[in-house]
C-alpha cells in the first residue's frame, strides 16, 4: 500500500479562518466522510476539477460509519482495542466529561485525555454492581460524572 487515499479539498485555512493562508487546506476522505486539517498542498496531489458530487458520497459513508461508532454494543467489544473519536467522544459525553478537544480540535488533546479515562471506562464496564462501578471515582467527582449513565448502557444487555 502507498499510503494514497482519495479525498476532496473542502476549503483552506483562509476559507475558514480568513487571512491569506490558502496553502493549507481541510479534506474529506471520500472513503469515509471524515476530514482532516491542516495538510498542505505539498501533502496532495491533484486529481480533477469538480467531483462535488462526491461529497453526497462521503456523507453516506461517514454515516454508515458513525452509526456504527456510536453503538454501545461496538463500543464495548472494542473499549479495549481502537475506538474512533467519535466513540471516545460519544463516552465522554454520556459520562459529562467536556474534552478541551471540542474547543480547539487538538486530536493530541483527545488522546491525552482518553489515556486518562480509559481505565475509567474499562472499570465500569467489568463492574458487577453500581457501587462496584462508583469506587473508582473519588471525592466531587460523582456529583459531575455520571457513572450511572454509563453503567446502565454497558449493562443493558
Amino acid at each position: 500500500m502507498d499510503g494514497k487515499k482519495e479525498a476532496i479539498i473542502v476549503g483552506s485555512y483562509a476559507d475558514k479562518y480568513g487571512g491569506s493562508n490558502r496553502k493549507d487546506y481541510t479534506i474529506m476522505f471520500c472513503e469515509t466522510g471524515s476530514t482532516m486539517s491542516w495538510m498542505h498542498e505539498s501533502q496532495l496531489q491533484f486529481v480533477e476539477d469538480g467531483g462535488e458530487f462526491l461529497f453526497e458520497q462521503a456523507k453516506v459513508n461517514h454515516g454508515r460509519i458513525l452509526k456504527q461508532n456510536l453503538d454501545i454494543d461496538f463500543i464495548k467489544e472494542n473499549l479495549n482495542g481502537g475506538l474512533s473519536s467519535d466513540s471516545i467522544l460519544f463516552l465522554f459525553d454520556m459520562i459529562g466529561f467536556k474534552s478541551a478537544f471540542l474547543r480547539n480540535g487538538e486530536y493530541y488533546v483527545l488522546m491525552v485525555d482518553w489515556q486518562i479515562l480509559k481505565p475509567v471506562f474499562q472499570h465500569i464496564k467489568n463492574a458487577e454492581t453500581i457501587k462496584d462501578a462508583e469506587s473508582i471515582i473519588t471525592g466531587d467527582g460523582l456529583k459531575v460524572l455520571d457513572v450511572k449513565k454509563v453503567f446502565d448502557a454497558f449493562h443493558s444487555n
